[in-house]
């Protein structure tokens, strides 16, 4: 069942009847996306906060990893002549790091933290969403190979399942 983005869980109240029904109706697979939006990637806390509180009620979460950390976007971004990137942007960065390592690193002690956290348990992963559409990758499609081969090298350390793109 798709829920939509990490952030929007930070409304308690407003998630609590419709996951409660979500469960009741059978459901216990959740799909969220975007965990590294610009009010999230610099607070794991509130990231494995808000991941614990829908694991704790008994859902596995697949997690998109549709966005990258916003330092990572371009600096003329908000200039974009594309509407969606201008609009975007503000709190989603859909652009592909241009430091792997750099984000290989950062994947890697955000699923540690996950591990710590004891939420990994309840966790698979979604490299990408729809990367071959302009709305939700900005980047060329040989940038999202080397994104998608590097997370898969950091994912594939901790024994979860990792699916590809939502072509």
């Amino acid at each position: 069942f798709n829920v939509g983005y990490l952030s929007t869980l930070k409304n308690k109240e407003f998630f609590e009847k419709p996951l409660s029904r979500i469960k009741a109706d059978g459901f216990t697979d959740l799909r969220i996306y975007e965990p590294f939006t610009n009010n999230l990637y610099k607070n794991p806390e509130l990231q494995y906060e808000l991941l614990k509180s829908v694991t704790d009620k008994g859902f596995n979460v697949l997690l998109c990893l549709s966005d990258y950390p916003h330092d990572e976007a371009p600096a003329n971004a908000e200039n974009s002549d594309d509407d969606d990137i201008r609009k975007t942007i503000k709190f989603s960065n859909r652009f592909a790091p241009t430091d792997i390592s750099a984000y290989t690193a950062f994947l890697n002690q955000f699923v540690e933290g996950l591990k710590e956290n004891d939420i990994l348990e309840k966790m698979s992963f979604e490299i990408g969403n729809e990367p071959d559409a302009k709305k939700y990758f900005w980047s060329t499609p040989a940038d999202f190979i080397k994104i998608a081969k590097a997370s898969k090298v950091v994912l594939l350390r901790y024994n979860r399942p990792i699916y590809c793109c939502g072509f």
